[in-house]
């Protein structure tokens, strides 16, 4: 799968920007748990719900249309993502865009994720009823 051109690219922060409020995003990153059926695959592949599994990684934009996507892998999504080529190019500096994703990333450089703990609606009600 070939990576964007800077036009395109420019297209999907455009949309980000536009439609969500969300300035130079350029995608969007999970990874999904795919249930499989290997044969003598011992533990590898078993993850913490017990089922057998290989990860899905991949990067879409606002579309949600496809812009990487890396299936084959096993482990946690953090541990998968690091090893992707997308990975490397983000850190060599080759793609230079900030990514968001979810809490199962380390926060990096490059890669955006949400706060935790408490949404904030929740501790101004909390502090409203005070």
């Amino acid at each position: 799968m070939r990576m964007p051109t800077k036009e395109e690219w420019f297209e999907i922060s455009q949309r980000f920007e536009i439609n969500a409020n969300f300035p130079n995003c350029l995608g969007a990153v999970d990874g999904k748990h795919i249930r499989i059926k290997p044969q003598q695959s011992g533990s590898m592949f078993l993850n913490y719900k017990y089922f057998f599994f290989i990860v899905l990684m991949a990067v879409v934009d606002f579309d949600y249309n496809f812009v990487f996507i890396d299936v084959g892998s096993y482990g946690k999504d953090c541990a998968v993502f690091k090893k992707t080529q997308f990975w490397k190019s983000l850190i060599d500096n080759t793609l230079n865009i900030p990514t968001p994703c979810d809490e199962a990333f380390a926060l990096h450089t490059n890669l955006l994720r949400p706060y935790g703990g408490l949404r904030l609606w929740r501790r101004r009600v909390a502090w409203c009823a005070s």
